[in-house]
Parts: structure tokens; C-alpha cells; sequence
């Protein structure tokens, strides 16, 4: 013989349909308010996202890259390319102030004409410093080889 089922008390349904409309509004929230926040991302996102940033290596930007990067958050001078150079041992540069703040990887863009150095840090995709160059300077950079 088969066993007789017994149908749950009402309690038991009311209960266990209160759990499931919870679970899935609580989904539904996350998923179509939480994460489209306009203050940015979650927590998590944010942790996410700036790590696949860190992965990312500098070596691989392009001079292209770095000049468009720069360019999205200030003006250059568009009469002139700039020279880059990568910064490799900041220890060597910290007695000038321009390069108190520079770390290994950062790009300086030298700008002749314009007698402007900008040193940016492309692993934060943040401009560090921004400064004059000396004629002297400008000369000897302008015959350096690209970076």
C-alpha cells in the first residue's frame, strides 16, 4: 500500500509562500536597483574592477594610448607630439620636486614648444604633476628617443 500524504497546515504554506516572495523580491532589488546605483558601484565591483586594472600592464599601453588618456582629462597642445619617457628608479629623481610623487611606471610627456612636462601615472590613470621645462631641458629631450 501506498503511504498516505499529508497536506501541510496552513501555517506551514503561508509561511514557506512568505519565504519565496522575500527570496525573489530581494533578487529582484539587488539586480535591478542596488547594482544600477548612480553613486557607482558596489563594494565588491569596485574591489572587481580595480583589480583587473592593476592586472593590466603598462607595457602594454601604446604612446597613443597614454596621450589619449592624458588628453581625456586635460588640454595638450596639439601643435607638437610629445617625447615620453618612463619613469624606471624614481629614487634617482626625488630631488627634483617635479618627481616627488613619481613612482616606477609613471610617463612623463615633455612638450618642447610648449615648455610643459606632465607626469602621468597610467597604472591609476591619474595626472601626477604638471610643470615647466627649462629651453635646456626642452633641447636635450627633444633629442632623446621615444619611450
Amino acid at each position: 500500500m501506498l503511504p498516505r500524504l499529508e497536506i501541510p497546515s496552513m501555517r506551514t504554506l503561508l509561511i514557506g509562500a512568505v519565504v519565496i516572495v522575500v527570496l525573489f523580491g530581494g533578487y529582484y532589488i539587488y539586480v535591478n536597483f542596488w547594482t544600477k546605483s548612480p553613486f557607482g558601484p558596489t563594494g565588491a565591483d569596485a574591489k572587481a574592477e580595480s583589480a583587473s586594472i592593476a592586472a593590466t600592464s603598462t607595457d602594454n599601453l601604446s604612446e597613443a594610448d597614454i596621450i589619449a588618456a592624458v588628453g581625456k582629462v586635460m588640454l595638450l597642445p596639439t601643435d607638437e607630439t610629445p617625447t615620453l619617457a618612463k619613469v624606471s628608479d624614481p629614487s634617482v629623481l626625488q630631488s627634483q620636486a617635479f618627481f616627488k610623487n613619481a613612482v616606477v611606471g609613471d610617463v612623463v610627456l615633455m612638450y618642447p614648444k610648449s615648455l610643459r612636462a606632465i607626469l602621468f601615472d597610467p597604472m591609476q590613470d591619474k595626472i601626477i604633476e604638471v610643470g615647466p621645462i627649462t629651453a635646456a631641458a626642452a633641447t636635450t629631450s627633444a633629442t632623446s628617443t621615444h619611450s
